[in-house]
């Protein structure tokens, strides 16, 4: 990786605490991974992730983005005879860490955890597979609980690739998002089986409205927040989208110079979708915890929200529920990443590489909400 990729990466702020990058001996933490030499198809393909360390002092290590947490978010890399998969499991939007998201690796012991590799790649397929640890730790000297303002270091993290088998015939194991659109397109299944296929939305596919959303659970007043938040996030992509020259100083703030044509293109996927295609967001899913606001699945249509989203203001302030909406939709709908978190990162990788701010969700909620 190069100098500028590891200092965007590493300018990842939450609710823009600055985070400092640690360009010591990277061996005093040092990743590895074990994983049998076969699997059947029968078998979980779980591995075991070992973070040792080698230095005087103990380490509190955040759990994020590293196998520590389950179930992964995007921190390997991994091949099937020799070609890369991609990522297919939990985007989630978070808030600020706390103590209790870091675990203690006491000094010279190693902190190991099992991990599910198939709930985020594919591996429905015989053949050869490698995993490696390819992401970025965020860490604090000594305890995190007796910091009451955690002020992390950060430092690239990677292990040896371990390869292994998998032997038979082809799996139905899914990943979290494969299992997430199987249900969807089950639910829609029904959805047109009860209607018999004459359901009316009311609304055309050249309507410049969008499709009204399904919202599961919450109060009415946090349905009544969503439904605002949804209505206005599509109003300013298609405001965007029909005069986009006029956003042009917005566009560069947000993802860099020369992409107004990306960024309505994109811009215009998504506006699609929302005008042909309905959008369920559903409260208090089950991966949600007390650092999540949200989360989904790249090609998904549907958005689970959590407690933070529901404190959150509708529209006002940044990373409000029209932002988080935002941000989810681009995962869901085009696919986009979390390369980096916070207002000052998203600014800084629109400068320093355009491309991937173009394909990172929060400068996608940040762009809107500063609409």
């Amino acid at each position: 990786m190069t100098v500028l990729w590891i200092l965007l990466i590493l300018g990842m702020t939450y609710g823009e605490e600055q985070m400092e990058f640690d360009r010591s001996d990277n061996t005093i933490l040092a990743a590895s991974i074990e994983c049998p030499p076969t699997y059947t198809f029968k078998a979980t393909i779980e591995c075991r992730f070992h973070l040792k360390n080698s230095g005087k002092q103990d380490y509190s290590v955040l759990k994020w983005s590293t196998p520590l947490e389950n179930p992964i978010s995007d921190c390997l890399t991994v091949t099937r005879n020799g070609k890369k998969l991609e990522f297919d499991g939990i985007y989630r939007k978070r808030s600020v860490p706390g103590p209790d998201q870091f675990l203690t690796v006491k000094a010279g012991k190693t902190l190991s955890s099992m991990f599910q590799v198939s709930d985020a790649f594919d591996m429905t397929k015989a053949g050869e597979y490698s995993v490696a640890v390819d992401t970025y730790l965020e860490y604090v000297v000594g305890s995190a609980t007796s910091k009451p303002d955690i002020k992390g270091k950060i430092r690239h993290l990677s292990s040896p690739a371990v390869s292994f088998q998998i032997v038979g015939k082809s799996s139905s194991k899914r990943t979290l998002g494969q299992k997430a659109r199987f249900l969807e397109s089950r639910k829609q299944s029904k959805q047109s089986g009860i209607f018999n296929g004459s359901f009316d939305s009311g609304v055309s596919r050249k309507s410049t409205s969008p499709l009204a959303p399904v919202i599961n659970g919450g109060t009415k007043i946090l349905q009544s927040q969503t439904k605002t938040a949804h209505d206005e996030a599509y109003n300013r992509m298609t405001t965007f989208v029909a005069a986009p020259q006029a956003k042009k100083e917005l566009v560069k703030t947000w993802f860099g110079v020369n992409q107004v044509n990306n960024a309505a293109t994109k811009f215009q996927s998504m506006v699609g979708v929302l005008k042909s295609e309905t959008i369920t967001y559903t409260f208090d899913g089950p991966h949600c915890d007390r650092n999540t606001l949200a989360y989904t699945y790249k090609q998904s249509r549907e958005i689970f929200l959590c407690q933070l989203y529901k404190v959150a203001s509708t529209l006002e302030r940044s990373d409000n529920k029209m932002g988080i909406l935002t941000h989810e939709l681009s995962h869901a709908i085009i696919s986009t990443d979390d390369i980096v978190y916070g207002q000052n990162a998203c600014i800084e990788l629109a400068k320093n590489a355009p491309n991937d701010a173009i394909n990172n969700a929060d400068n996608f909620e940040y762009f809107l909400e500063a609409f």
